[in-house]
C-alpha cells in the first residue's frame, strides 16, 4: 500500500491571493472578492525567463512557492506536478 501526505497548500487565484490570506473566505468567515490576479513574478526564474513564460507556468510557480513557503524544509520534500495544457498562451 502506497500513503500519501500533505504538507502544505499553495493557493492563487482572482480575490484568493495565497493560502494563507485566502482562509478567511475559505472558512466563509469573509466574502469573496473577485479581484484580478496580482502581477505574477516566479522568484525561481531569472528575469528574462519570466519575460519569456507563459502565464500558466508564471501561475503553476507561484502556487507552488506559496506551498513552499509553508514547509520548514522544502529541499526534502518529494513532489510531483504536472500540466497537460502549460502553453495555453503560445
Amino acid at each position: 500500500m502506497i500513503q500519501v501526505g500533505v504538507q502544505s497548500i499553495g493557493l492563487m487565484a482572482p480575490g484568493l491571493p495565497g493560502w494563507s490570506d485566502s482562509l478567511g473566505c475559505l472558512r466563509g468567515e469573509s466574502a469573496y472578492r473577485p479581484d484580478a490576479l496580482p502581477p505574477l513574478k516566479p522568484e525561481q526564474l531569472k528575469h528574462n525567463e519570466r519575460r519569456r513564460t507563459t502565464q500558466t507556468i508564471k501561475l503553476a510557480l507561484v502556487t507552488a512557492d506559496d506551498a513552499l513557503q509553508q514547509v520548514d524544509k522544502p529541499a526534502e520534500l518529494l513532489s510531483v506536478f504536472a500540466c497537460t495544457e502549460g502553453d495555453l498562451d503560445i
